[in-house]
């Protein structure tokens, strides 16, 4: 990849330390300069990662790799558990 400009940001939203609304804002700023990005929010995930943001990590890269990530955003990425 010559430039990586596909974020994912995986959050929780019963993160104490970094309020949830940042993962919105975040995703909403990066689409309005042109930034693809694709977001997904755990329900009940403190500050941290669980299964399923290590999934959806390991499977946005992958995808990023062969060419299949989105190239639109912001939008949730992958609303079903992905395990």
């Amino acid at each position: 990849l010559a430039q990586v400009d596909l974020p994912l940001l995986l959050h929780g939203d019963a993160d104490q330390v970094v309020p949830p609304q940042a993962l919105l804002m975040s995703a909403n700023a990066l689409a309005g300069i042109g930034v693809p990005v694709q977001w997904h929010m755990s329900r009940g995930l403190g500050h941290g990662i669980d299964p399923t943001g290590l999934a959806l990590g390991g499977r946005f890269l992958a995808d990023a790799i062969a060419g299949r990530a989105p190239r639109t955003g912001p939008r949730p990425y992958y609303s079903e558990d992905p395990r």
